[in-house]
């Protein structure tokens, strides 16, 4: 191949993957898939790292979240945190398509299997294989599985799968967590809330958390002492105080020499965190004086 055809082949494929980012419905296969451009956001706008995120939430959302938190008495500063992993704080947040539990959700349907979760094989009867596709989505700020309608609409006022993306998103979501793990949020037991809504279960007692981002609760935990304390560096970025994660971690779950002085120590809440000196410890980290 000679460079000039080379070079058209690169063009081509800079231009199909420009096309597939920015309208990736021209694209059958992602037509077919219901791939939307909102998918590729983060290719569009940036990663969504602490600051983006951060600044997103606090633009597109702060105000409506610490209007509803306080209806419900929960803590804004989780939602606002919650709302940084799950989308990155974007305005107009993804939806994520989930295939296993679709093919959970459609054998409850079709009979192979007596019961998911709460839902039983009448909650689904009779719904095409879109609208089970639909059900198997997660949408939103808090990124709601699209079934939780079905429960929540037992609690309340019927809920749909559009009302999870659209302009009561922010009640909806932050209704499913009260009613979900509002109780350990009250509690300020706040990583236990946090692996709670990314996996359905407390954070383990033994062995590392089961997310499917290892760093999903550091992370939500980092972002919460920015939302409660104001605590971050000059760029924004998380503090070294904020929950610092080490590279390695021995048998023992206890960080390894990675050069850092980073002693694990016991913390419940941000209230204990707070009431030791300035410096000295947030979010169960301590960090020596130099």
């Amino acid at each position: 191949m000679d460079r000039f055809a080379l070079g058209l082949l690169c063009c081509s494929l800079l231009a199909v993957g420009y096309k597939g980012v920015t309208n990736p419905r021209s694209i059958p296969l992602f037509r077919y898939m219901n791939v939307r451009s909102t998918a590729f956001q983060w290719a569009i706008s940036g990663s969504g790292g602490s600051t983006n995120g951060r600044r997103n939430v606090e633009n597109f959302y702060q105000i409506e979240v610490e209007r509803v938190a306080s209806a419900y008495d929960l803590p804004t500063e989780y939602l606002l945190a919650l709302i940084i992993l799950e989308c990155g704080g974007h305005e107009s947040p993804r939806h994520r398509f989930e295939p296993k539990r679709f093919r959970q959700l459609k054998n409850l349907r079709d009979g192979k299997r007596r019961k998911f979760e709460y839902l039983r094989r009448g909650d689904l009867e009779g719904l095409s294989d879109g609208e089970i596709r639909a059900l198997a989505t997660s949408w939103g700020p808090f990124q709601i599985m699209g079934y939780h309608t079905l429960g929540l609409s037992t609690s309340g006022e019927e809920v749909t799968v559009e009302d999870l993306s659209g302009p009561k998103a922010v009640e909806i979501g932050i209704r499913w967590v009260d009613e979900n793990y509002g109780s350990l949020l009250r509690q300020k037991r706040y990583k236990d809330a946090f692996h709670m809504h990314n996996t359905g279960r407390l954070y383990p007692k033994l062995g590392g958390p089961k997310t499917h981002d290892p760093k999903y609760v550091p992370n939500g935990l980092s972002h919460l002492a920015y939302f409660a304390n104001g605590d971050s560096d000059e760029e924004g970025q998380p503090s070294p105080l904020a929950a610092p994660v080490p590279s390695k971690e021995n048998k023992t779950g206890q960080p390894t020499d990675t050069g850092e002085t980073v002693e694990l120590i016991r913390v419940e809440s941000l209230e204990q965190a707070s009431e030791r000196e300035s410096g000295e410890a947030v979010n169960g980290w301590e960090i020596p004086s130099q």
